[in-house]
């Protein structure tokens, strides 16, 4: 380029930038107050909080429809609650024929009855969507004459609801049942039970599908061993009879389940069609029986121990005194070991590998706090006797599918065990439940409220030192406690079995109580809600044993004790004082601190407005000087 070019650029270089800013400017000029217009309404937009908040709550219902259509849920519910387990997914899987559901449920009902409601009609659409095809859900609100008496020949039956209005009140009949019908197989599943909802629908739903699946004679491979110093299953008579060696309400459970129980006496061989056989209490057995059960193992039968290892008596409150609520003479007798029988069944039991401690076990510090069993007491108290064991405790340490979903349980008046593992070397013995570290171990010991509030408090309780084995599964191939030169007179040599042949296995499940599932627990509501727990411990046992493990988890979802955290003082005066500054802290904390937030609030308004403290001139003074 030559310098007469390069001058010329030069000097038409500014007149054209001019000329290019004036066409901007000139193109600008019109869209220049649309621009600030909208820079000016999104900034407003974007500062206003009702806009903002509008958007937040409009993205929240947007969310929520999308994941709605596409069956996404979230359940942020202690321990999943208002969501379904694995046992939905694995019962309904293995259906053949579709399942009908109609589902009776008033709508217009009392607002406290609504809250009930929902959670089930959510529980109910949630199996029909697991379900797909093989559910046919119905949900009907009989507020016609023509439902109403549908409903009727379905087998829900109506409950009068009492409505108040203003001074007005009037009764009206509701319904809340469901219809199942599978086939020619239909049954009802009440939705109300006692005074309210169920709250274990999802389990009393396929509860009743397996039952389909079943003959009604059909029978569930479990019995009762009878023996003497064993507990069994009368009917109740009286309410005497819901004792603490009686177990008629679990067995009425156990064959709603699994199908007819029977009793076996192992006075003769047991019977090729039981499965699992469970012993409850401290037999006594004669040599023959005791070879029975034995071969019973070495055939690959299972069996299921809650031993017992002190005795006690109960003393029921007098009838006269009963009648107005009052205990009368009730009370909780001397426990004691007896030690000639419990020594004669652990030279049994030792030989499979496991052995009961002839004790009386207390945990001070996880005792479970129940209202006294006679009703003479109104506060409740920690019971040293009776533990409560949580997994977030430690003291739930096995993963074993009949324990996996298990959070707690409460050992009723139990003992420790010992393990003898060496004696069964093809067996694996797991510890499904241990101890604490701090345990107190009694060879005899009172059991009444009083005393037991005093343990751990001595300084001549024996202490365990670490943590003891509760509850033991051992699985494996077992060698027979017997041999050639040891079988009973009456026993049949040419049958004899000195262990388990080919692919044969049992399990052996021994825990330290033989009140789990006691009666006595079906007396009050705090009883009701331990007997749940260890109800559904039990039978996931039985299950598991039998290789049963489809209705496990939602069982298992039952609720939880309330309980606080184990770090009182041992010391029942200390503890006392404990409970009592708890209490008022309670009731009192909430209006302090408001109190408190009152009066700063009310100063920094008064020093805003310049009425501040007599103090405040002078400091005022001051700085300024």
């Amino acid at each position: 380029m030559s310098e007469n070019e390069n001058a010329k650029g030069k000097a038409n270089t500014p007149a054209d930038a001019r000329s290019d800013a004036a066409r901007e400017d000139g193109g600008s000029a019109a869209s220049s107050p649309v621009r600030a217009f909208l820079r000016d309404g999104i900034a407003w937009l974007n500062t206003n909080r009702i806009f903002v908040y509008a958007n937040i709550v409009l993205f929240f219902f947007l969310i929520n429809g999308v994941a709605a259509a596409s069956g996404c849920r979230f359940d942020f519910t202690e321990r999943r609650a208002n969501s379904l387990t694995s046992s939905t997914a694995t019962v309904l899987a293995k259906i053949d024929d579709p399942i009908l559901v109609e589902a009776y449920i008033s709508q217009d009902v009392p607002g406290e009855i609504q809250s009930g409601i929902e959670p089930l009609l959510g529980t109910l659409r949630e199996i029909d969507r697991v379900g797909g095809e093989k559910i046919n859900l119905t949900i009907i609100d009989p507020d016609s004459e023509e439902s109403r008496k549908q409903a009727e020949e379905r087998g829900v039956q109506g409950l009068p609801i009492e409505q108040r209005k203003d001074a007005e009140s009037n009764v009206r009949v509701a319904y809340f049942g469901v219809f199942i019908q599978q086939g020619e197989t239909t049954e009802v599943l009440n939705l109300i039970e006692g005074e309210w909802f169920v709250q274990d629908l999802e389990y009393r739903f396929l509860r009743l599908i397996k039952k389909f699946g079943r003959s009604g004679d059909a029978q569930s491979g479990i019995a009762f061993v009878q023996a003497p110093g064993l507990s069994g299953a009368t009917a109740w008579q009286q309410q005497q009879d819901q004792n603490k060696d009686n177990y008629y309400g679990f067995r009425t459970v156990l064959e709603d389940e699994q199908g007819r129980v029977q009793d076996v006496s192992p006075l003769d061989p047991i019977p090729a069609g039981i499965e699992t056989l469970l012993m409850i209490g401290l037999p006594r057995f004669e040599d023959i029986e005791s070879y029975h059960i034995d071969q019973f193992l070495m055939r690959g039968g299972n069996l299921i121990v809650l031993a017992k290892g002190f005795e006690f008596q109960m003393q029921e409150p007098d009838p006269r005194t009963a009648q107005f609520g009052l205990g009368g003479n009730a009370g909780i007798g001397f426990a004691a070991v007896p030690g000639e029988d419990l020594q004669r069944f652990n030279e049994w039991l030792g030989r499979y590998g496991v052995v009961v401690n002839g004790e009386i076990l207390f945990e001070p510090r996880q005792g479970m706090p129940i209202y006294d069993l006679f009703g003479q007491f109104v506060r409740q108290f920690p019971y040293a006797a009776w533990p409560v064991y949580a997994r977030d405790l430690g003291n739930i340490v096995s993963d074993n599918p009949a324990l996996a979903p298990i959070e707690e349980l409460v050992l009723p008046w139990t003992s420790s065990l010992d393990l003898r593992e060496a004696v069964q070397p093809n067996v694996s013995f797991e510890v499904l439940i241990r101890s604490t570290s701090g345990a107190v171990r009694r060879d005899g010991a009172s059991l009444d409220y009083g005393p037991v509030a005093e343990v751990g408090s001595g300084a001549g309780d024996i202490r365990t030192g670490e943590a003891a084995p509760m509850a033991v599964f051992a699985s494996g191939k077992f060698q027979s406690g017997y041999s050639e030169e040891t079988l009973p007179e009456a026993a049949d040599p040419a049958r004899f079995r000195s262990g388990q042949a080919g692919d044969t296995a049992s399990n052996l499940v021994v825990i330290g109580t033989p009140y789990l599932v006691s009666d006595l627990l079906l007396r009050n509501q705090a009883g009701l809600q331990v007997f749940g727990i260890n109800r559904a411990f039990v039978l996931n046992l039985l299950e598991a044993v039998q290789g049963d493990t489809d209705l496990i988890a939602a069982r298992s979802r039952v609720p939880a004790l309330a309980r606080l955290d184990p770090f009182f003082p041992e010391s029942p005066t200390l503890q006392s004082a404990f409970e009592t500054l708890f209490t008022y802290f309670h009731v009192l904390a909430i209006p302090a601190i408001l109190a408190i937030f009152g009066t700063l609030r009310l100063l920094r308004r008064n020093q805003r407005r310049g009425l501040a403290p007599e103090s405040a001139p002078e400091v005022l003074a001051t700085t300024e000087n």
